[in-house]
């Protein structure tokens, strides 16, 4: 059985942090096989600041970068579940980023597996 591993991380001003980082070596990994997958099962952000916030949520493997949320706004005093219970598979090579608008902070929970 598969233990997930789980994240807090508080994201300051204007900030980019890594919830999750690649599972395993971009540069080991044959690029024609997909078979390497990580599944991110939870992700809530939490508004922290005293105004309405952006973030924005990639994965990328540091050339290529794809968005999950973009310039996501949250209202004050709100949590958003980004994936509402639904799991999202993605290639292992990636690692997950949270970026939060200038002036804006918020705390994440999150977990993979």
């Amino acid at each position: 059985m598969e233990v997930s591993e789980f994240k807090y991380v508080s994201v300051g001003e204007g900030a980019t942090e890594a919830l999750f980082t690649a599972s395993i070596d971009p540069a080991s990994a044959d690029p024609k096989l997909q078979i390497y997958s990580s599944t991110l099962e939870r992700v809530l952000i939490c508004n922290t600041d005293n105004e309405d916030i952006t973030i924005t949520l990639t994965i990328t493997d540091g050339t290529n970068s794809f968005n999950i949320l973009q310039g996501c706004t949250i209202p004050t005093s709100t949590t958003l579940d980004v994936l509402n219970g639904v799991p999202f598979v993605y290639d292992a090579r990636y690692r997950v980023n949270i970026t939060t608008g200038a002036g804006h902070t918020c705390d994440v929970l999150a977990s993979k597996k």
